[in-house]
């Protein structure tokens, strides 16, 4: 008999937890969720960061190319308002002038297309603007015969600096376009674009 009740007391253990061990297992699976879902929103906020950085730099290079495209297609280029007048429909409106390229439409007239920078036609628009105004394109990918039309080409240039056409080379434009969002993040771009003719600037006694 004492043989059994010694055996009995060496099977008998305590079973399930403790209210204090089970306290200190949900405090602790807390703050691992915590963390984890704290390290989850950075990187989420991290690639949405990315993805807006990553579209707004893909509208900076269309309009660059737009640019670019127009400027191997033109047969005049002119770097200044003083040297040649504005195209029919087209105004500063208090912008200012960045260049201006002369070539044929579909039909083989001549028109005009004209770049300005400054203050956006509207609020919808975010900081200072790159406005081209010229004739739309058809379907062909020519320059219609329409009216001009003018349009907003990129925004969010910063104040006076956002966008430069700078002559490296006889025949050679640099376009360096700056854009600052609202989050920060500053995006400065270039191309190279060959301008055929050389650009026509004034002469000494011409400028200001």
């Amino acid at each position: 008999m004492a043989h059994s009740l010694a055996f009995a007391g060496r099977d008998r253990r305590p079973g399930g937890f403790t209210l204090v061990e089970l306290l200190v297992t949900l405090l602790l699976g807390g703050l691992v969720s915590a963390a984890l879902l704290q390290l989850l929103v950075g990187d989420l906020r991290h690639v949405g960061r990315l993805g807006r950085w990553l579209r707004e730099r893909q509208a900076g290079e269309r309009a660059l190319e737009l640019m670019r495209g127009e400027l191997q297609r033109a047969e005049a280029v002119t770097l200044q308002a003083a040297v040649v007048p504005l195209p029919v429909g087209c105004s500063l409106a208090g912008r200012d002038f960045v260049l201006q390229l002369q070539g044929r439409n579909r039909s083989g007239q001549s028109v005009a297309v004209l770049y300005s920078r400054g203050a956006a036609p509207s609020a919808i628009w975010r900081g200072d603007v790159l406005m081209r105004c010229g004739p739309a394109y058809g379907l062909d990918g020519e320059w219609s015969d329409g009216t001009a039309v003018s349009r907003v080409l990129i925004d969010a240039l910063p104040p006076r600096d956002g966008f430069r056409v700078v002559g490296t080379a006889p025949g050679v434009l640099s376009l360096e376009l700056t854009r600052q969002l609202a989050d920060g993040q500053t995006i400065r771009q270039e191309q190279v674009a060959p301008a055929l003719p050389e650009p026509l600037e004034p002469t000494p006694s011409e400028q200001p």
